[in-house]
């Protein structure tokens, strides 16, 4: 995804950028196809949510001013309450959605260079387990040219805790820690 609706932010310009150096190079452009549709219609679907809840805080702060955190905390609540509940739906939805994405192919080569990227039989990087390929040549080329510096195996451990226990938190429907630098 190129958009994180937990930051509220959308690194679709980079992909973009991306894509137009690697056109130029005559190689192919990244990411699952499939993915890619899907991560433009969960944008906008997010978008939308987002919109919505930004328009319900604007109508209570309308019926009860601005400080109605304070002054009426119990509708303050109630609309927090209600913004977790859907965002956790919204998670649920997504990972099931990611899911079916897998389930019904979507997989692809990770070597820039391949020209057979949907291939039946893809190997997983034993580092991380995301980064898939299509065979062992093309791991090996991918490691020396672009997954040796993404690649989490590469990270301290205390690190990799640490993303771990916040992705897990996130996926609970917990955004309580979230460092917005």
């Amino acid at each position: 995804m190129l958009y994180c609706h937990i930051c509220e932010e959308s690194n679709k310009f980079l992909q973009e950028e991306v894509n137009a150096e690697r056109s130029a190079l005559g190689l192919r452009v990244g990411g699952d196809p499939m993915f890619n549709e899907k991560a433009d219609k969960w944008m906008e679907f997010i978008n939308a949510k987002q919109m919505e809840g930004r328009l319900k805080n604007d109508l209570l702060i309308q019926k009860y001013g601005k400080d109605f955190t304070k002054t009426h905390p119990e509708h303050w609540q109630k609309f927090a309450c209600e913004s977790k509940d859907q965002e956790r739906e919204i998670n649920d939805e997504f990972l099931k959605d990611v899911q079916a994405t897998f389930d019904d192919g979507a997989s692809q080569c990770c070597y820039y260079a391949c020209d057979k990227p949907d291939a039946d039989k893809l190997f997983r990087c034993a580092g991380c387990g995301i980064a898939k390929y299509c065979s062992k040549a093309h791991q090996k080329s991918d490691w020396g040219w672009e997954h040796k510096g993404e690649c989490t195996s590469q990270v301290p451990q205390f690190i990799r805790d640490e993303i771990e226990e916040d992705r897990n938190r996130n996926l609970a429907g917990n955004y309580d820690v979230i460092d917005r630098r």
